[in-house]
């Protein structure tokens, strides 16, 4: 798992930003770092260093674009825990996994700033498909 993530990492590193494929279309990868926060700080504690957005957009108008945007987010934890799931307890090495997939729709509207400089506001909606794993021993919940 890591050997491949270690992997997709590598060959994100090496892709180009952000370009123009063609005068009407825009494209970017990027690379990103996450660190949990709120419940899933609860349930895992390291910062995941293996993110990556694939993006494209295209013009609408004059200053508007639209595009979609997805991607993939994972973390990983292992520590020593006890899990409590119903009436039964699991004490021991917990090793867990969380991996999150958004596929958003997106509007940005480009504000000029005189300068070789962007303003960009924009929004996206749309949804999230998110993996929580939980291996201990022989047993793996998700």
């Amino acid at each position: 798992m890591k050997r491949t993530c270690l992997l997709g990492a590598l060959l994100l590193a090496l892709l180009p930003g952000p370009s123009r494929a063609a005068e009407d279309t825009w494209w970017a990868v990027t690379w990103s770092a996450s660190t949990p926060v709120g419940a899933t700080r609860n349930y895992l504690k390291n910062v995941s260093w293996l993110g990556f957005t694939l993006e494209g957009r295209r013009p609408v108008g004059p200053s508007t674009t639209v595009g979609l945007s997805t991607g993939w987010t994972t973390f990983d934890d292992k520590a020593w825990r006890i899990q409590e799931v119903g009436e039964s307890t699991f004490t021991g090495t917990q090793f867990r996994y969380l991996n999150a997939f958004p596929l958003l729709a997106g509007v940005h509207h480009h504000l000029p700033t005189g300068s070789s400089a962007e303003l960009v506001l924009g929004a996206n909606v749309g949804a999230w498909w998110v993996e929580r794993r939980t291996d201990l021993g022989l047993y793996a919940l998700s």
